[in-house]
């Protein structure tokens, strides 16, 4: 009755020489703004594109920090909802001075992917409609880059928790910053240590024989 354990299910980071690939590859316009997009969710803790759609001036839009609630736990937990901040960097700042909408007055998205008044349909079709156009440009940057991987919004989420980890970051801090409800969740995300780490770590199990 033995099964052969199926093999682990690695989410899709990014390292860190592939971000820069991605970043310096020349882009087209459409393919400059899908960047700009996915590098604000990987700075913003993996937010994604249905949370930025949603972000408003003065509600979740701070001077030095994004404060927000995810859409899907609103939508799954009615109580105990998880705060999540953001630490803005400069660019992130930049991304956001660059797409916002000019009228900054409270109720104001802060981008222009919805717009006061819409339906909840009118919003789902636009937001849907903004993560494919972003998802579309990237995987096309991506081959352009030689990435040669089917890249997608979502793998800035697996990026930014796997950054997180190689820096050091424990797992109950990378569990709160994304907002996940258990640290079991947050554990699939994590691809695991880079391998220059694991090495550094391994040379140091016999650190005891230089005493």
């Amino acid at each position: 009755k033995y099964q052969i354990p199926a093999a682990t299910n690695n989410k899709r980071p990014l390292s860190g020489e592939e971000m820069k690939k991605l970043l310096e590859t020349p882009a087209d316009h459409f393919e400059e703004k899908a960047r700009d997009f996915w590098f604000l969710s990987y700075l913003c803790n993996g937010v994604n594109m249905h949370d930025i759609a949603e972000m408003k001036f003065e509600t979740n839009l701070q001077t030095t920090q994004i404060i927000f609630f995810r859409e899907k736990t609103k939508r799954t937990h009615k109580t105990n909802l998880k705060q999540i901040v953001v630490q803005l960097v400069w660019v992130s700042h930049s991304i956001i001075e660059k797409y916002r909408n000019t009228d900054t007055k409270k109720g104001n998205y802060v981008f222009p992917i919805l717009q006061p008044g819409m339906t909840a349909t009118e919003k789902k079709r636009a937001i849907q409609n903004f993560t494919r156009f972003v998802n579309q440009h990237i995987k096309r940057l991506a081959l352009k880059a030689g990435l040669g991987k089917d890249i997608s919004t979502y793998w800035a989420r697996h990026s930014f928790s796997n950054t997180m980890q190689n820096n050091g970051a424990s797992i109950e801090m990378i569990s709160e910053s994304v907002g996940h409800s258990s640290i079991k969740t947050t554990a699939n995300y994590l691809s695991g240590f880079k391998v220059e780490k694991k090495q550094e770590m391994a040379e140091k199990l016999m650190d005891f024989m230089k005493e």
